[in-house]
This record gives C-alpha cells, structure tokens and sequence, in this order.
C-alpha cells in the first residue's frame, strides 16, 4: 500500500466518520426540534386552557356581579313600592278622620288614654277641628291646639304621664306589622 493509498484510505474514513457525525448530528437536531416542537405545543395548550379558564373565571364573575346588581335593583324597586303602599295605608287611615264613625274613634281613644293614665286629673289636647267633635266629653280640653292629623294626647296636669293616641302615634307604633303585611301580599313572603 503506497502512500497515495493510505491518503485515500484514511480520507474515506474520515470522510465517513464525517459522514457518521453528521448524520448522528442530523438525528439529535431532530429529537431536539422534535422534542421542542412537543414542549411548544404542550406549553401553547396549557397557555390556551389556562386564557379559558381565566377567561370562564371573569365570565363567572361578571355574571355574579350582574345577579347581585339585579337582585339590589329588585330589591330597591320592592322597597319604593313598600314605601308607596304605606303612604297609601297612611292615607287611608288619615280618611278616616272623614268617616260618621271618626267621632266615635276619638272618644275612643281619648278613654282609652285615660284609663291607660289611671288618673282623673288629665287633659286632653287635640288638633283644631276634632275639638268641636269632644263637646260632651267631662275631660279638660286644652286651649292650645295640637299639630296632628287626629287622635288624641292625653295627659296628666303635673305633665309627668302622657299617651300619645294620635293617628301619627297609632300608625307608627302598627307601621313595622303594617310593612311585614304589605311585603307578604305584594311578594309572597316576609
């Protein structure tokens, strides 16, 4: 073997050991993009869940905010209709004063003070026009006329007991059940 013969021996070898290492080169590169292209794809599809669920996440709570923001408008409009309906109530009893049977309610209510006092020395204060209607009553009537829709204060001379049975009086003490039934009958429950 000459040396022309060696040189081309040892070149073919090189030259396929090159070859060898390219191509075990080329198999790595291609695990690797491979194996890179899976990771990209892994981490896009996990992006893509994780954007959903953030996403469902916001929607959900965009959703719970709107039914809270409609259950305060249902409730705001409840309660304006309440309010309407005891100003409608209070109107009513307000009338009464109107009624043939007013006077006989004022007496009423004026006896009923007084034995709520206990006590003989009381006087009785009513508003301007229900004065006329207590002309046969034994009770004291005050001089001074009471600001009042009707009804009565009844109350003892010394000023140290006092029964308010004003309609104002009588409707505020009722307005808490009065609610409670109006809430009942216009939306079903309390």
């Amino acid at each position: 073997m000459g040396l022309d013969e060696l040189k081309d021996e040892i070149m073919k070898k090189a030259h396929a050991q090159s070859q060898s290492m390219q191509d075990d080169a080329n198999r790595e590169a291609d695990t690797i993009v491979s194996a890179a292209r899976e990771e990209a794809s892994a981490a896009v599809e996990k992006a893509r869940r994780e954007a959903q669920g953030m996403a469902s996440d916001e929607a959900d709570e965009r959703v719970a905010a709107a039914r809270l923001e409609a259950k305060k408008i249902i409730a705001e409009g409840r309660e304006d209709a309440i309010e309407k309906a005891m100003d409608l109530v209070w109107h009513e009893v307000a009338a009464q004063k109107k009624s043939k049977k007013y006077p006989q309610l004022l007496r009423s209510l004026v006896k009923s003070g007084a034995r709520e006092i206990g006590r003989q020395d009381y006087v009785v204060k009513v508003n301007a026009d229900d004065r006329k209607l207590l002309p046969d009553m034994k009770a004291k009537i005050s001089g001074a006329p009471i600001k009042c829709a009707g009804g009565a204060v009844i109350e003892t001379s010394d000023h140290l007991v006092r029964v308010d049975n004003t309609l104002e009086s009588i409707f505020a003490s009722k307005k808490e059940q009065i609610r409670k039934e109006l809430y009942r009958e216009m939306f079903g429950k309390a």
